[in-house]
């Protein structure tokens, strides 16, 4: 339990693997993170945020994996399981330039490996607790320096836990690449899709298919091209006692290349189609295509290195104009820490799934960051971080944790100019057998007419433990309790409404042998319920969150 998500910092495999959390967004959105939305590890589906953007704030990338944010209306969710990643990193306030107009403010990278060392890897994963919690998942795969193949598969039910009622979803993808003296091939495809509802009688169900297929050449000279084509399909259908029923189906493809030199400069080039269609209620039926370009140069200048990128695009539903997005940032390192700043433009469209009588948006961010690593090995360190902007035609949506109802709802434009700055600050530090790891946020931003402040101003978490080894060191045991909370929040319901601050307890124990891991953790032992922002339907007043929950976990990491 001493994960600390440094922005910039690759996180491996064997941290997250004791948090018990089920996938990147709820370890992102952990108590203590600027992420921060309730429930999430309990698989709730309210939308990912970042400093009050509901979209454009997060956005998770993952290398070598089907690229489910074509499938995705927010773009943010992913079912991939912690354990499957490599390493993890949180990135915030840079390369926004390249995402076109799908940027965020925060970036979640997940990597898993392609080629390498010749042999055998498999992953799997065992997960129950309370609200007959069952979750399980297989990762497979085999690789030498010339080729590669991964099998995954994933499964999760669980029972209801506060205004939830029964859920679970599935996921299976298939990927491998193989290469030729300098030239590379590789592809994936995936297929996953959950069910869910509510007290007040919401459901959805969610089904997507993505597949994509990559071609890279690395020339003699230290450059090289890259060619991708990926597909993507979805079905969102929703219903309620009192809603009518609606299916939503999407398609999604994308051309893209890119280039780069031994020099530093890099450019690319990117078309999307795009056909969205809602059937039954609610009807609309869209199409949209985009061009996006960057050029680039990364290296070292000064004492520092420079990473600089203009990308700039057309999207048709946006009238065809001509978007730039410039992103910079310098990175300075010396004996013990990393400091950078950077400014960037973050664009994000808001083209469909629209309030009546609303057209297409554009969300737009200037944001400028501050990052300063302090400390360079894992018994010591510190990150501090100020990301601060001002946001144009914020893109308000609906806060249920249904993203299906959430979409029928439609979005709409702040009208109102959105500046913000969001401090965060994460630490650890070691003393002999004990341990403490630490973090907190603080945002501030103006009142708007258009939305409460749904999102909490300030969060934080601190953990005490202790570590110890039995049988002559071959068993790793790790104990741990704390307190984590949030600030005030504002009810969706009316901005008067003010849900108060609370803080809760967690604890927690990790016994590792080897790269097998058996994992306990417990939170809320008060068993208090706490109010969430959004409205319950059946009551007309805030949902209420779940009381005391435990979990078990049991990961294995097995090779050859």
């Amino acid at each position: 339990m001493t994960t600390v998500a440094c922005a910039g910092e690759w996180i491996p495999r064997e941290l997250p693997a004791g948090t018990a959390l089920p996938d990147p967004q709820s370890w992102w959105g952990e108590y203590g993170y600027p992420g921060w939305v309730a429930d999430l590890w309990l698989d709730g589906e309210s939308p990912a945020q970042v400093a009050g953007h509901a979209r454009g704030g997060l956005r998770i990338d993952e290398p070598l994996r089907p690229p489910r944010s074509l499938a995705d209306p927010g773009g943010t969710r992913s079912f991939i399981p912690l354990t499957f990643y490599d390493s993890l990193r949180v990135v915030q306030g840079v390369g926004s330039a390249r995402q076109g107009f799908d940027g965020a403010l925060t970036t979640l990278e997940g990597r898993t490996g392609g080629p390498g060392p010749r042999g055998a890897d498999a992953v799997l994963d065992l997960r129950s607790g309370d609200f007959n919690w069952d979750e399980n998942s297989l990762m497979v795969g085999r690789r030498d320096s010339t080729s590669w193949l991964r099998a995954e598969a994933y499964d999760l039910k669980r029972n209801p836990f506060g205004y939830y009622e029964t859920a679970g979803r599935h996921m299976w993808d298939l990927a491998g690449g193989l290469t030729r003296k300098r030239h590379s091939v590789w592809g994936s495809f995936s297929q996953e899709a959950r069910a869910s509802s509510l007290r007040s009688t919401e459901e959805q169900s969610t089904e997507a298919h993505v597949g994509s297929a990559s071609y890279r050449y690395d020339a003699p000279s230290g450059g090289g091209f890259e060619l991708d084509y990926a597909r993507a399909r979805s079905r969102y259908e929703s219903f309620a006692d009192y809603f009518d029923q609606s299916i939503r189906s999407a398609t999604n493809e994308r051309f893209a290349g890119s280039m780069w030199h031994r020099s530093g400069f890099t450019g690319s080039l990117e078309y999307r189609k795009e056909h969205v269609l809602r059937s039954l209620s609610d009807e609309f039926d869209a199409h949209a295509h985009s061009l996006w370009g960057t050029f680039g140069w990364s290296g070292m200048l000064g004492a520092g290195r420079l990473d600089a990128t203009l990308g700039a695009g057309t999207h048709q539903a946006l009238d065809n104009k001509l978007y730039p997005a410039p992103s910079v940032s310098y990175e300075v390192q010396g004996s013990g820490f990393t400091a950078r700043a950077g400014i960037e433009r973050v664009l994000h469209a808001q083209w469909v799934d629209l309030v009546l009588d609303v057209n297409p948006f554009l969300q737009s961010t200037w944001a400028g960051v501050l990052d300063l690593n302090l400390g360079s090995t894992p018994q010591r360190h510190a990150r501090l971080t100020y990301l601060a902007g001002r946001t144009r035609a914020r893109i308000i949506i609906n806060r249920t944790p249904l993203e299906e109802f959430a979409l029928r709802t439609g979005a709409f434009p702040d009208p109102d100019l959105y500046g913000f700055g969001l401090f965060s600050a994460e630490g650890h530090t070691e003393w002999r057998a004990l341990f403490f790891t630490g973090s907190a946020f603080v945002l501030s931003r103006p009142r708007s007419d258009a939305q409460s402040r749904v999102d909490p101003g300030s969060g934080g978490r601190a953990i005490v433990g202790t570590r110890f080894h039995l049988f002559q060191g071959d068993l790793a045991v790790q104990l741990w309790g704390g307190a984590e909370g949030v600030g005030a929040r504002e009810s969706e319901i009316a901005a008067e409404r003010v849900l108060p601050a609370y803080a809760t307890s967690s604890f927690g124990t990790t016994i590792r042998w080897g790269e097998v891991w058996i994992t306990v953790r417990a939170r809320n032992l008060e068993n208090e319920s706490h109010e969430e922002p959004w409205e319950d339907a059946e009551s007309g007043l805030e949902a209420l969150g779940p009381g005391r929950e435990l979990r078990f976990a049991l990961t294995a990491v097995l090779h050859n």
